[in-house]
């Protein structure tokens, strides 16, 4: 991680051009990569799959082996880069703004597990190469017809839908009152983890006793209501290390942890080095 992190915005002038073809939904990029890539992140979803090639991503603090057909559906927000290939990597990136999101879809997103990442087999590649033919097609005629843009749209969403249900975690199916469950405690978790949440709370909010929550939520999601906070907790302090210039002991305050000591113990556990080392590994890599 030989750069500073940067931030990729949606509306550079750089992409302002194809995300007007596309009636500002989305754009594609293909590239062959030889070095590693800048730590970064970005205002939009990114849809990334290797067509040649293998390395290391890393995203949010954990690592994913890439290698021919593996697809990657990063969130906004997500901090990542890929590690130096082996040997030249053939990547190609769907870019797609929340605007292009179906709202279905963006329930679904707003409260799963990311990364999304698999491998797809040669048959499911084809799939999407088709989407990206379509995507480049449309740029390269600088065709602006909104039914070609939602037709493309659609595609981008089933694809994504495809993947959500092979790969991610916690996919919620709207018609399902378990799912609706999980779905809303999710959201009300992530709407308050900035504040004090207790399991009570949670199920006093969902009219439920404490112990059937606590049993209902880990079987849904695999994980104990307070652990499954203390993730989300972590995940927002990795994020202000990485993209703010904050104290820690201000990012810890203000992520919800008690004390600096417990958060640094906790977050050391889940990332393997403790803020301070990690701070001043990213300060020197800068």
């Amino acid at each position: 991680m030989g750069e500073k992190l940067f931030e990729v915005n949606i509306n550079n002038p750089r992409y302002s051009q194809s995300l007007k073809n596309n009636g500002g939904r989305f754009f594609s990029e293909r590239q062959v990569q030889t070095t590693e890539s800048r730590l970064h992140y970005h205002n939009f979803y990114e849809l990334e799959i290797i067509l040649k090639g293998s390395s290391i991503q890393q995203l949010d603090g954990n690592s994913f082996e890439l290698k021919r057909g593996t697809v990657t559906l990063i969130s906004p927000n997500q901090v990542h880069y890929i590690e130096k290939p082996s040997g030249p990597m053939d990547i190609i990136s769907i870019k797609i703004t929340p605007e292009a999101i179906n709202e279905e879809l963006s329930l679904n997103l707003s409260v799963i597990e990311f990364p999304i990442i698999g491998l797809l087999t040669e048959k499911q590649l084809s799939l999407f190469l088709k989407i990206y033919e379509s995507i480049k097609n449309k740029e390269i005629l600088t065709l602006n017809s909104s039914l070609e843009v939602e037709a493309i749209t659609c595609q981008i969403n089933s694809f994504i839908y495809f993947i959500m249900a092979e790969f991610g975690d916690n996919c919620i199916n709207s018609y399902g009152s378990s799912n609706r469950l999980l779905f809303k405690t999710i959201r009300y978790v992530k709407q308050n983890i900035l504040k004090p949440i207790t399991l009570k709370q949670a199920a006093e909010e969902f009219g439920y006793s404490p112990n059937y929550f606590s049993a209902k939520f880990k079987q849904l999601t695999g994980k104990g209501f307070a652990a499954f906070v203390q993730d989300e907790r972590l995940l927002l302090a990795y994020r202000a290390i990485c993209t703010t210039d904050k104290s820690l002991t201000c990012i810890s305050e203000e992520c919800g942890f008690e004390s600096f000591p417990y958060f640094s113990r906790v977050f050391k556990q889940k990332y393997g080095k403790s803020p301070v080392l990690f701070r001043e590994r990213k300060n020197k890599k800068s």
